[in-house]
């Protein structure tokens, strides 16, 4: 917002482009607070077309960063709670050293179609789905020594 600006940025408004990896948009701003420019003012935790919360209303500046070195969520949502937890996602396979598909097979050696499963990567990306004809899951990609935890039938449904 030119005029309006903390460590020589300007701030940011409803409908601004963010500095994320996504270039998502602010959808959510506070409905009583206006900019000179006519647009309404976010605050920290307003949504983006992401669906995370805003973290900073800065754009770019007034971040949080983690001391812990954990991934921070690629998309967030709301838990039982009503809390904003964040989401990973799968990592890409064009990233990754390996990637491959879980065969679910009877004790015939047929595959098995149709069964649900949750796949849950090293970052703790969830994949989840169900057989397909030739009893594979989806792929789920990782590098040498990464584990993957797999959850089939009644618990992968949740």
């Amino acid at each position: 917002m030119p005029g309006l600006t903390s460590h020589g940025r300007e701030l940011t408004f409803y409908g601004a482009q963010m500095a994320c990896r996504k270039r998502c948009q602010i959808v959510e701003a506070h409905s009583r607070i206006k900019l000179p420019n006519g647009r309404n003012i976010p605050h920290h935790g307003n949504i983006t077309t992401a669906g995370c919360p805003l973290i900073s209303t800065l754009n770019d500046v007034h971040g949080w960063s983690s001391e812990s070195g954990e991934d921070g969520g690629d998309t967030y949502r709301q838990n039982d709670a009503g809390e904003w937890v964040k989401v990973l996602s799968p990592r890409r396979h064009e990233e990754c050293e390996h990637d491959q598909h879980v065969i679910l097979l009877n004790e015939d050696g047929q595959p098995l179609e149709g069964i649900p499963y949750r796949l849950t990567d090293a970052r703790g990306a969830v994949i989840e789905g169900k057989t397909c004809q030739d009893g594979k899951t989806q792929l789920i990609a990782g590098d040498s020594g990464d584990t993957f935890d797999c959850e089939i039938g009644g618990k992968a449904l949740g």
